[in-house]
């Protein structure tokens, strides 16, 4: 596992305990999910081996995406193509938006006269269907289906990884299929609840608003402006009492938690945001401006800002793991980082 590092301008790799890997002589580095770790510089990408040798080199592009499927998306001249491991450009630079490839497809956006298009592309750079919808959600390899919009329409329908479209009902929102159960916002009631993936309603529409994904049998939901965590009976998990809710991961939920606290720049607020158990518990304390999910049990979340920072100190960030130990800690203050591993 890589995570990425900053240390002043200059970032690096640190592996999952914190260590330094790769020192910290890149402008930029990327998301690394199984794949080669890779370094920006002003004039390219320099692809990495794990001991942070440079093996080959992308002019003239610039990426934040992790390898899947030995491909990475690069940008390059506004465009978005993507390169092999070895360097080498493999699918054009053509597109406005594409995304790091799944098992079997990537999502990409192509412009036209009137409009852009989003379609399923495959590894070999073809579209699986025509791209036909004015926006397609990224399958983020979570599932196998996700939310279309159509042209000239506010209506969403459900679509494969194929880019097929699948049951011919129409939503105004359409979230990421998991576990066979697809997040929809109805259009008569305007609220949300579920489906399956033939289009048969789990759920009927009881809420405000859903999380993204089903994770273990359990979906974030809102009502009354509060979030808590539902089964997929839409029975409560834990009741929605907190400012919001997120996805489970590593057996936590980020969360939004209200209270009394001292922010950026030690400035009074009052909320945080940190991680709940599946009692809505709080198991990971409220001290973070943000938090994302866990990945192989790290999560990468931002500290607020000291209070001798400047307003143009970058937001410090870290890890932690799912006990709440901090991994590694990037220091605010003086108007750069400083990285230091936590014991």
């Amino acid at each position: 596992m890589f995570l990425p590092y900053r240390l002043g301008e200059n970032w690096g790799y640190l592996d999952k305990s914190g260590q330094i890997v790769i020192q910290a002589r890149f402008e930029s580095t990327g998301k690394v999910d199984g794949g080669n770790p890779y370094g920006i510089r002003d004039d390219g990408i320099a692809i990495l081996s794990l001991s942070g040798e440079e093996l080959s080199f992308v002019p003239n592009a610039w990426s934040m995406n992790p390898f899947s499927q030995g491909l990475l998306a690069i940008h390059r001249d506004d465009k978005v193509g993507y390169c092999n491991q070895r360097g080498e450009v493999v699918i054009a630079p053509q597109f406005e938006v594409a995304t790091t490839f799944g098992k079997v497809s990537a999502t990409a956006c192509v412009g036209t006269a009137d409009a852009e298009r989003w379609g399923r592309l495959s590894p070999q750079g073809k579209w699986h269907e025509e791209p036909r919808y004015a926006f397609l959600r990224d399958l983020a390899n979570i599932g196998r289906f996700s939310g279309g919009r159509l042209v000239d329409s506010d209506k969403y329908v459900v679509v494969d990884e194929l880019g097929r479209r699948t049951i011919e009902e129409e939503f105004l929102d359409v979230r990421l299929e998991s576990e066979g159960l697809i997040p929809v916002r109805y259009t008569k009631s305007r609220k949300m609840g579920w489906i399956d993936i033939q289009g048969n309603r789990v759920c009927a529409d009881r809420f405000d608003d859903l999380g993204g994904y089903f994770t273990s049998g359990m979906i974030a939901a809102k009502v009354n402006d509060h979030w808590g965590v539902v089964d997929v009976q839409g029975n409560w998990v834990f009741e929605a009492t907190f400012s919001f809710i997120g996805h489970r991961s590593s057996g936590l939920w980020s969360a939004v938690i209200k209270g009394d606290y001292r922010g950026d720049f030690g400035m009074p607020c009052d909320e945080l945001q940190g991680f709940v158990d599946d009692k809505g518990a709080v198991a990971i304390p409220p001290k973070f401006m943000r938090v994302h999910d866990f990945k192989s049990d790290r999560s990468l979340v931002y500290f607020p800002r000291s209070n001798d920072a400047s307003i143009r100190t970058p937001i410090p960030f870290g890890y932690v793991d799912p006990q709440g130990t901090i991994v590694w800690q990037e220091e605010s203050g003086g108007g750069k980082g400083v990285g230091h591993r936590n014991a």
